[in-house]
């Protein structure tokens, strides 16, 4: 029997009435709205679909939303719900996609994907869909399905992802098809603020975008320059999981400076991070990784960035369950710098949300 939908994943959060106005991020919004994608990546509790909410109530188009959860993690169950949130607000659309995922056994992700595209581009009206909460997502199908609708949108749709962190999407469909170029004017853009915060992560993260959008455009010694720009600001900081997550793209530029013997200390404890690209058996010089493997999966590593003593104190609240509000309070510091702290907490124990940092901090053993 199959289950029936739950239809309060396809509601829109509403807005508060006592919200604060964010013109110029509703301004950065509808610039963003010209484009096939919006792709909105921020922590736990930072407003992102509240924002989204406030944005949309502007939209005279048909807006679909689906609330994503863990158990959407099924191509099919996936597809399903999207199919779903557009009916809501187109009712006669996919219904070649629907026959094929009525089927008993479902047929390659290649004819799902031109089923579903052509679907969705027979739509005669603008419309909008939302999928909140992306992050929740993990089957590999699906990324590779989503991937293959921003190579090939569909003219009247405009995609919104909402997430706690970037989607696992080739960068080239992010940047609609290659536009390395106007990815790289926007970090440009981004960039003077981000230096303004005189946060080290925040900046790490900003240059570990640079070295594939170098590479994008052929710019190979711009991408090798920006890269040991990154690793040199991030190494005293003990900084490994920003540049970590954009390793796999940048393996050919990881295996140079391998050989070029570029802070080697740095880049042995870098390539011992779950997920990290492993060298071919051609890539020359090899690092120390103290007796783990590049890429390995977590089993016993340690922690991969030490915690400062601020987290450690969020973290122990964090344990106890108290809100950010409660630890705000305990700790005499603002709800904003507990979100940031919490946030850097999350990149350096590898998770996404409060219990999973719990349950990985006790694993490891930095708390009890």
């Amino acid at each position: 029997m199959t289950a029936p939908l739950v239809r309060t994943k396809f509601y829109r959060p509403p807005v508060p009435e006592n919200l604060i106005p964010h013109p110029r991020l509703i301004e950065r919004l509808n610039e963003a709205g010209t484009r096939p994608l919006t792709l909105i990546s921020a922590p736990a509790g930072f407003g992102k679909s509240t924002l989204l909410s406030a944005w949309l109530q502007q939209w005279s188009q048909p807006i679909a939303w689906l609330s994503l959860d863990k158990s959407d993690n099924d191509l099919r169950h996936f597809l399903g719900y999207v199919l779903a949130a557009i009916r809501r607000v187109v009712p006669e659309m996919g219904a070649a996609t629907q026959a094929l995922l009525d089927g008993l056994v479902l047929p390659p992700t290649a004819v799902l994907v031109a089923n579903l595209i052509n679907d969705l581009d027979a739509i005669s009206q603008d419309f909008v869909l939302v999928l909140d909460d992306y992050y929740l997502i993990s089957n590999r199908d699906i990324h590779n399905l989503m991937a293959a609708l921003l190579h090939h949108p569909p003219r009247l749709m405009h995609l919104v992802i909402a997430t706690r962190h970037d989607p696992l999407l080739p960068r080239a469909s992010l940047l609609a098809q290659g536009k390395w170029a106007e990815g790289e004017a926007y970090l440009n853009r981004v960039q003077p603020f981000v230096e303004a915060t005189h946060n080290s992560r925040f900046l790490v993260e900003t240059l570990a975008q640079r070295p594939w959008l170098c590479l994008g455009q052929g710019k190979q010694d711009t991408a090798v320059a920006t890269l040991k720009q990154a690793i040199t600001l991030a190494a005293p900081a003990h900084l490994v999981r920003p540049l970590a997550d954009y390793a796999a793209p940048l393996r050919p530029l990881w295996e140079q400076l391998t050989r070029q013997w570029f802070m080697p200390d740095y880049l042995a404890r870098i390539q011992v991070v779950p997920g990290f690209p492993a060298a071919p058996a051609h890539a020359g010089a090899t690092l120390p990784t103290n007796g783990h493997s590049p890429g390995a999966s977590p089993g016993n590593l340690p922690l991969i960035e030490p915690l400062t003593n601020r987290e450690m104190d969020v973290l122990t609240l964090m344990e106890k369950r108290l809100t950010n509000k409660e630890i705000a309070q305990e700790l005499c510091i603002s709800v904003v710098t507990v979100k940031r702290h919490i946030y850097n907490l999350y990149q350096k124990l590898g998770v996404h949300g409060r219990r999973q940092a719990v349950n990985e901090a006790r694993r490891l053993g930095v708390i009890a």
